[in-house]
């Protein structure tokens, strides 16, 4: 499959979605549904035709759904393309997709094609570019043999015109050259089956009926396999049974000899016994890649299965891929991280799944991390999608046996795209990555009852669309397991350090339990942007909670004209919080105490849980706090619920909102403005002394 043409196929405005995508199926089949080449493609017996499109160099899936079958018997289809879906400028990829009985599919357009999509920004567009720039990922529903059974996470894109093997996993295709790279890897790759039984890799063919061979290059980094040697271990008495000895002595036999190492591992298990330690050899690149899955059984405690280049960023390899691979360490005896792995420029880890219970006993046996990932280079990216954790850690406390789930630490100066993955259950952080100078992108993905924070970023880190959640001990959640010391319930997102790269977006959090905030931002607090979060909170904690170790964010001199022009230090906007509280509380769901604060156009509901609750939606917590809540609904059930809470010589704006509340509260020497807001209630009341009453600054009317 390839994108290079003359011109694109559709050159659109950004988000001009009038016109409908169209195409034709026609044949180029195998035997059992005989038609001549390029006649129409009867699709009256499709079991279903669908439209894939994604961004190439964003490396971004648009859209997985059905398409419309304009007319069965000529093979006509169609698909009409959402505004938000072309929000992004720059070259999309698309393709259609029809499947058969007898696992036979069909691809348009035909002969390893795509169509091409240009979108184009025009400045003087009617309307801002920006009202309609949205995630772009919004998968369809997934059909069954899209579907990773063992792992539980989903495919991605095969564009193959040839039947698919129901064993095969169905992976997004990288619109770079592939069919340039699909014929290099047939001609090295002969002769091989898929339990390792024939052929020999040094010249290995597959059959034209794989497609795992295109699924498995399109997630490669690089363009050119002239240069790789490529094994198979059946040849060395690997046989997958379990049988052979330590795997790893096999690798580190090859790493010895050869620079640019392709492992394939045919569907089985291996025995492994140590870990491979890449330091100070000649290896540029490695891949092991199971097919259609490989198991690695662990034997034995040791830090981690796979290490490459040092914690600092030195001594790193080009580049490294691992795909399809179970890690087994069940068993009382048996523990060992996934790895600390430190590449120069490329890294490609996909649909790896961790079998068994961390337990790390001491700092000397188990690594902390369970995957640790960092790119050496600046310019360098790496890919992890689809790596579940999800049967945590055993919890020892605080003592030298925590454990985290993910994590980018110094040595990360690149960009690594974290999608689709899960951590459950871990004493430590499940994702932890705010200690990194590099970019840490985390999209998707559900991370669960981890200890400390379910998802901990940093400076040029972004959050999108993930799901985190924390029942632990709830009536309807499990139980908290012995050793879990309640210190430990996290923040299920925490924002250590701030800048102008940092951002949440999308976000769905559910805490039913955790003695802690469900968000907090700290540390270096200057620029974040939270957006369009959903959050469920049933605790007596804060839903955001902003605070800063710095003594001045921003201008000190803050005032507040107009609410158009507030740009903020923290924006919160869009989204809704739902606030159940069934405990005496008095504090707030947003508090802060740095300087300028907007929340905008939320959806602020407190429910009345019971108990004597006194609480706010904003608070501004200190004489330099500073808060605009603005074009935002605010309801609350409470008898003592406030629309926000003024502390001495804080300040408040309550700017053009929907007000259902009892009161302001306003603290002495407390600053509140009100700017035509829609109340009902909402009566000014003073929790301090009265006789400082007259040192409060109230203000109402057009500012």
């Amino acid at each position: 499959m390839t994108t290079h043409k003359t011109r694109p196929d559709y050159v659109r405005k950004r988000g001009d979605s009038y016109i409908p995508i169209e195409e034709t199926f026609r044949g180029e089949p195998p035997a059992s549904r005989p038609i001549s080449d390029g006649d129409p493609l009867d699709l009256s017996d499709a079991l279903s035709v669908r439209f894939y499109l994604e961004h190439t160099t964003r490396d971004e899936t648009i859209v997985n759904d059905v398409a419309s079958v304009d007319d069965p018997e000529t093979g006509a289809v169609s698909y009409q393309l959402e505004t938000d879906q072309l929000s992004r400028t720059g070259t999309h990829a698309g393709v259609f997709v029809a499947r058969f009985e007898d696992n036979q599919q069909w691809s348009a357009p035909r002969g390893n094609q795509v169509i091409t999509i240009q979108i184009v920004d025009v400045p003087d567009a009617d309307g801002d570019p920006g009202d309609i720039e949205k995630a772009d990922v919004s998968i369809g529903v997934l059909e069954a043999d899209e579907v990773i059974g063992d792992s539980g996470g989903f495919g991605e894109l095969s564009v193959s015109n040839a039947p698919v093997d129901d064993t095969d996993v169905l992976r997004k295709a990288d619109q770079q050259d592939l069919s340039d790279d699909v014929t290099q890897l047939q001609t090295k790759t002969s002769s091989l089956s898929d339990d390792g039984s024939s052929g020999n890799f040094e010249a290995l063919e597959i059959s034209s009926q794989d497609v795992a061979t295109k699924d498995y290059v399109d997630t490669r980094p690089w363009e050119d396999l002239t240069d790789w040697n490529m094994f198979n271990p059946f040849n060395a008495g690997y046989p997958g049974d379990g049988s052979g000895g330590d795997l790893m002595d096999y690798i580190r036999d090859l790493i010895s000899d050869y620079d640019r190492i392709y492992m394939v591992l045919p569907g089985g298990t291996y025995n492994v016994e140590s870990e491979l330690n890449v330091r100070d050899s000649d290896l540029e690149r490695l891949v092991i890649d199971g097919r259609p899955k490989a198991t690695l059984n662990v034997n034995g405690r040791f830090h981690k299965l796979f290490e490459t280049g040092d914690y600092e960023g030195g001594n790193a390899i080009e580049s490294l891929g691992l795909y399809n691979l179970d890690i087994d360490i069940t068993g009382d005896s048996n523990d060992c991280g996934i790895g600390r792995i430190t590449v120069e420029n490329s890294l490609d880890i996909e649909n790896i799944r961790l079998i068994g219970k961390r337990d790390r006993v001491t700092d000397t046996t188990g690594d902390r991390f369970t995957l640790l990932c960092q790119i050496a280079s600046e310019s360098g990216h790496g890919t992890v999608r689809n790596v579940h954790l999800r049967d945590g850690s055993v919890p020892n406390g605080y003592e030298n046996n925590e454990v985290i789930g993910f994590s980018a630490d110094p040595g990360h100066h690149g960009t690594i795209d974290w999608i689709g993955c899960e951590v459950h259950g871990f004493n430590d952080n499940g994702v932890y990555v705010n200690g990194s100078p590099g970019s840490n992108r985390v999209i998707g993905g559900l991370y669960q009852n981890n200890a400390k924070a379910n998802v901990r970023i940093g400076r040029n880190d972004t959050v999108e669309n993930v799901v985190s959640i924390f029942n632990l001990g709830h009536v309807d959640g499990p139980a908290r397991p012995d050793g879990w010391d309640l210190q430990m319930d996290p923040n299920l997102l925490d924002v250590d350090d701030s800048n102008g790269a940092t951002s949440v977006q999308g976000a769905k959090l559910i805490n039913l339990s955790s003695t802690n905030s469900t968000i907090s931002a700290r540390e270096n607090v200057e620029t974040l942007r939270i957006a369009d979060i959903e959050v469920y909170h049933e605790v007596p904690y804060e839903v955001i909670r902003i605070t800063s170790s710095r003594n001045s964010i921003a201008d000190d001199n803050y005032e507040y004209r107009s609410y158009q022009d507030n740009e903020g230090t923290v924006r919160i906007e869009g989204g809704l919080i739902y606030d159940v509280s069934n405990d005496s509380v008095k504090n707030s769901a947003i508090d802060s105490n740095v300087h300028n604060v907007v929340v905008d156009g939320i959806t602020y509901i407190c429910k009345d849980g019971g108990g004597e609750q006194y609480r706010a939606a904003v608070r501004a917590s200190t004489d330099r706090s500073k808060i605009t809540i603005q074009n935002s609904n605010i309801i609350s059930e409470l008898s003592h619920g406030a629309v926000c809470r003024v502390d001495t010589g804080g300040t408040v704006n309550v700017v053009q909102n929907s007000v259902d509340c009892e009161y302001y509260s306003i603290g002495s020497g407390g600053n509140l403005r009100l700017v035509d807001n829609d109340e009902v209630n909402s009566a000014i009341g003073h929790y301090d002394d009265p006789a400082n009453w007259a040192a409060n600054f109230v203000e109402r009317g057009n500012f």
